[in-house]
């Protein structure tokens, strides 16, 4: 051990105070994120953006309730996050003239989860 000496946190060490609970949570939280960062494989990774691709790519496309009929305009997905910037949406705007909505403003529905 003498020789390894970076391997152990002892008392003596000047850096290291067992007393110190702020230190010893966050060198402790510090090493449980670097063991733990293993436990996750890169597969998962994939597997969430390839679901992600779908749902955007395929889903929302394809969703007959999102297609405008007057326009002839179907969704249109540019992003593969865009269900997550959608649970972001806090205002929606609308004015008086309906240059922006044709004075026309539909709610169709709402999921809270």
């Amino acid at each position: 051990d003498t020789n390894h000496w970076y391997l152990r946190l002892d008392a003596a060490d000047y850096i290291f105070d067992p007393e110190g609970k702020p230190v010893v949570g966050a060198l402790n939280f510090l090493t449980l994120l670097t063991l733990f960062s293993t436990l996750i494989p890169i597969s998962l990774y994939v597997t969430v953006e390839v679901i992600k691709f779908v749902t955007a790519g395929q889903l929302i496309n394809k969703d007959l309730g999102m297609y405008h009929a007057q326009s002839d305009t179907p969704a249109l997905a540019r992003t593969s996050n865009l269900n997550e910037e959608l649970g972001q949406i806090q205002y929606i705007f609308s004015d008086k003239t309906g240059t922006l909505t044709c004075n026309l403003m539909e709610f169709m529905k709402c999921s809270i989860a």
